[in-house]
Order: C-alpha cells, then structure tokens, then sequence
C-alpha cells in the first residue's frame, strides 16, 4: 500500500483460487489504496494534533513568562509544560549560577 509515494503497509490475501481475475484483482488494489489513504490520513492527523499542542504549549509558555515575576514559578511552568508536550511523566530543569554550578533545581 502506498500513500504520497510512501509505503503505508502491505495487504495480504488468501485464496482458495488458484489465481484471481483481473477483476478481483483491480477491486483488491482500490481496497489497498482506500487503506493506504487511511494509514495516511491517520498519520497526518495525528502529526497535527501534535503539533497544535506544541502551539499552545509555546503561547502559554510566552503566558507564563510575560506575568509571572517569580523566577521559580516560571520555571516550574516551563517544566510542567515541556512535560505535557512531550508526554514525560516527569521533569526537571537546572539553573546555572555564575561559578557554572547548578544554582536551583
């Protein structure tokens, strides 16, 4: 199967036929490409609906950024939606003093 030039999976048929027609095999190929397109389609969707995510996770990181005063609560923001981008149970962030040692955490 092959959707935008790119393999999208494989269709396999079993058959008491020895071979099948012309026909069957044309209705085959449009069963096949309806999938493909499908695959497709839920693979684009999915792309989007993440990137969306990342759109809004960026804009209330700018939110964030812009009201809040507390260094520490901004930070804590930033990590809380890094992890709800990336799906990660758990984060951290470290922040470097001016000898280059980890100053918060």
């Amino acid at each position: 199967m092959v959707a935008r030039g790119r393999a999208a999976g494989a269709l396999k048929m079993f058959t008491t036929v020895p071979a099948p027609d012309h026909e069957t095999l044309e209705i085959l190929a449009a069963i096949a490409d309806q999938a493909a397109m499908a695959i497709d389609n839920a693979q684009l969707f999915g792309e989007a609906r993440q990137s969306a995510r990342r759109q809004e996770a960026l804009g209330q990181t700018g939110l964030a950024l812009a009201s809040e005063l507390s260094p520490p609560n901004v930070l804590g923001k930033i990590v809380e939606l890094a992890c709800e981008v990336t799906d990660a149970r758990y984060g951290a962030l470290g922040v470097l003093g001016a000898d280059g040692r980890l100053d918060d955490f």
